[in-house]
């Protein structure tokens, strides 16, 4: 959890980071997690991707540079899943 934490961008390729820093096969790796935390390693790879653009846009990045350096592909991809995901689009955060 503590190096998602540290990484920059949330990548296609994390699992395989992970999986090497732990010396563990993927499978093995989220196993344990989801045994450990109760929910999937997939799940809170999408919570941490969501979580870093509101980070880097309250940090004075605007949401098209805020949403790339999480590694979305773009921004409308950010906006969508935030509007799926929690119901409120990233214009109705930020009015709040």
């Amino acid at each position: 959890m503590n190096e998602i934490d540290r990484t920059e961008s949330i990548q296609k390729d994390i699992f395989d980071k992970l999986s090497n820093i732990a010396c563990l096969s993927q499978s093995r790796l989220s196993h344990l997690f989801r045994e450990q935390v109760k929910i999937s390693l997939a799940s809170f790879f999408v919570m941490a991707k969501m979580h870093k653009p509101y980070n880097y846009y309250m940090r004075g990045e605007n949401l098209t540079t805020a949403s790339i350096h999480a590694g979305f592909d773009s921004p409308s991809h950010f906006s969508a899943t935030c509007k799926k995901m929690f119901g409120l689009s990233f214009s109705d955060f930020k009015r709040d």
